[in-house]
């Protein structure tokens, strides 16, 4: 939209910084979630995340961010995550799925409906002319174990 791409300040820079203090909540909890989402994925290298988990882990994360006053026995406030999924979606940050219970990352789900459609491209290309791989499967089988049985002694550094 802007030209700018892959530019971003962690979150903890936002608070150090105190720029976190002129953000409406809204866009707080947008980057609570968007830091939980991003975290969670790699973490679990999925591409996406149950609404359920992403909130509590984003909520993890606001308490971690919660100012120096707040911290003298006062419970921070509930939050009503649904604003801030709406402001990430509609900035094309999240795609949301199944009834919104599915949340990706728009670059994780663009990726993995690319790779869907050059699947279906590539089998739709050669359902008339299949392909054929030469391939000796005992020759393959032998390559495997042979592979496997260096990788066992390598890793108990016997090589």
């Amino acid at each position: 939209m802007f030209g700018i791409s892959g530019c971003e300040a962690k979150i903890d820079c936002f608070h150090r910084t105190q720029l976190a203090e002129h953000c409406s909540p809204v866009h707080k909890h947008a980057m609570y979630l968007y830091y939980a989402l991003k975290k969670l994925s790699h973490q679990d290298g999925h591409t996406y995340v149950k609404r359920q988990r992403l909130e509590h882990e984003a909520g993890i994360v606001r308490s971690t961010f919660r100012p120096k006053s707040q911290d003298i026995g006062i419970a921070p406030s509930p939050v009503n995550w649904s604003e801030a999924l709406e402001f990430l979606e509609e900035w094309r940050v999240i795609v949301r799925e199944n009834n919104g219970m599915d949340i990706y990352l728009y670059r994780y789900w663009n990726a993995e409906k690319m790779i869907a459609e050059a699947f279906h491209t590539l089998r739709k290309r050669h359902e008339a002319d299949p392909w054929i791989f030469e391939i000796d499967p005992e020759q393959y089988v032998s390559f495997m174990y042979a592979f496997i049985v260096f990788q066992s002694l390598s890793q108990s550094h016997l090589f």
